[in-house]
């Protein structure tokens, strides 16, 4: 991992000689430069863990899938009363998924690194895209 961009190793170790060679190129992914840009894998992966940190039925909850097109993957997550429905376009191509008729979709959630649209009982997702909602 490479830690600060202007040390050594870029920081992998303070070592004279790193057991690996840190390629010149990993400095620009070095931890301290990514901490100064809010579209890094580093700020991507924090807000990522917050939101799984914000919805208890993402750490324990129960998990049920739904059928669906080839190329595109539902499920429901659900913990004490509260249930997230998740619905990802696995293709890099525009769809539009029609959700079963006993789900009953609560508010939009924003998920981290996504596009956010409402939905009634169609799901437009872009390619490469995911929708997720509370259900109620």
């Amino acid at each position: 991992m490479p830690w600060e961009a202007s040390r050594a190793h870029a920081g992998f170790t303070t070592a004279d000689k790193s057991w690996l060679p840190v390629p010149y190129q990993h400095a620009a992914l070095a931890a301290d430069r990514q901490e100064a840009d809010k579209d890094s894998v580093l700020h991507h992966y924090r807000q990522t863990l917050a939101f799984r940190s914000a919805h208890a039925a993402l750490r324990d909850g129960d998990m049920t899938f739904l059928d669906t097109e080839e190329d595109v993957l539902a499920f429901t997550r659900s913990k004490d009363g509260g249930t997230l429905l998740f619905v990802f376009n696995l293709s890099r191509k525009p769809v539009k998924v029609v959700l079963p008729k006993d789900i009953k979709l609560g508010k939009t959630i924003a998920m981290p690194g996504f596009t956010t649209a409402d939905a009634g009982s169609t799901v437009a997702l872009a390619a490469l895209d995911v929708f997720c909602a509370q259900m109620g």
